[in-house]
């Protein structure tokens, strides 16, 4: 039983990694949430092949909360389960999904931290342009603000991932090749301020005493400058790589010191501006998708969400009071003369 149930566990799971491109992370996961549902079922007497739609509908709802599983925590092993029951589907290996039925259990979606404009700008002037590690910083911080990238996807660049196109209008224009979530690759436009932070970077005098050379001869592009963990004569190459809690450490150390508020202070807040900017400034969804590497388009519109200033202003062109008088119409139409915010 335990034999069969394996077998069919590790089989779905390579398809999951070799046939879909699932992270290694992802595969462990729903490794985890399906050895659960084995160890539930094996309390019933039964396999995943005898398993009945009461019964996975009881492992991901009542039994996971007795267990102390919060409801956003049960959606992951709601989606194992399912993707689990729909290949063996496919597959010929059952003729019913019993878990076609399975539900994802309702949860309310807060609206993430985007980094505000004014405190992008603060955080980005903290570096001293005169240092390696400043320069190194402020191409980071541009970087990250300019592209949407994810931290991994940073940290991942080598030199060689800059690459470069003619537009007819533009003349010059440069990418960054990036592969992240999953191992999956693509082309990210990169504005000319954060290209022109990294050429600052690469341009400093105390690079090139940095051996930065991989095996296959490409050049890691932001570099530590210590690593108490590597021996120093192991410290080149991929050695050098610097990590992401090194950059989310930086980031953190930059903002109290600018006085920024601390639920700012980490990459993916500068990833939600991104997109928020995005979204404020009406890009099609299907390019915001494409921009922000987003499989599905539902995690895009989130970004529609937290375009405020979009919102506003059609606020203002809609609201009935507009239209009408109010006691302090005379002080709002000279508020919007003058400009002012009318803060409290």
């Amino acid at each position: 039983m335990v034999d069969e149930n394996a077998a069919l566990i590790n089989e779905f799971l390579t398809h999951k990694e070799i046939n879909q491109g699932r992270s290694v992370g992802t595969v462990d996961s729903y490794r985890h949430k399906l050895l659960k549902l084995v160890e539930y079922l094996d309390e019933q007497g039964k396999t995943l092949l005898q398993a009945s739609a009461d019964d996975l509908v009881e492992f991901t709802g009542l039994h996971l909360h007795q267990n102390g599983v919060a409801p956003r925590s049960r959606r992951p092993a709601v989606a194992a389960v399912r993707q689990f029951y729909q290949w063996m589907l496919k597959g010929g290996i059952i003729r019913e999904n019993v878990a076609a039925g399975l539900e994802y259990p309702k949860i309310g979606r807060k609206l993430p931290y985007a980094l505000p404009i004014q405190y992008a700008e603060r955080l980005l002037m903290q570096p001293d342009m005169t240092t390696l590690r400043g320069c190194r910083d402020a191409a980071m911080l541009g970087v990250l603000l300019g592209t949407g990238l994810r931290v991994s996807g940073l940290v991942g660049l080598n030199q060689e991932d800059i690459v470069f196109d003619q537009d007819p209008e533009k003349g010059q224009i440069q990418f960054l090749r990036v592969t992240e979530k999953g191992g999956h690759e693509r082309l990210v436009p990169l504005p000319l301020d954060s290209y022109l932070l990294i050429r600052c970077y690469l341009g400093h005098r105390s690079i090139d005493d940095i051996e930065r050379t991989l095996p296959n001869g490409k050049t890691v592009l932001f570099v530590s400058e210590k690593n108490r963990l590597v021996f120093p004569a192991d410290y080149f190459g991929e050695a050098r790589r610097l990590t992401t809690s090194s950059v989310r450490r930086m980031i953190l150390s930059y903002g109290l010191r600018a006085k920024i508020p601390v639920e700012y202070l980490h990459p993916h807040a500068m990833r939600h501006t991104y997109g928020t900017e995005l979204a404020e400034a009406g890009v099609d969804i299907h390019v915001r998708q494409a921009l922000m590497g987003h499989k599905a388009v539902e995690s895009t519109l989130l970004y529609d969400r937290m375009s405020i200033r979009r919102l506003s202003n059609a606020a203002d062109k809609a609201n009935p009071l507009n239209r009408i008088k109010s006691p302090v119409t005379s002080i709002a139409d000279e508020f919007r003369r003058r400009g002012i915010t009318g803060k409290i």
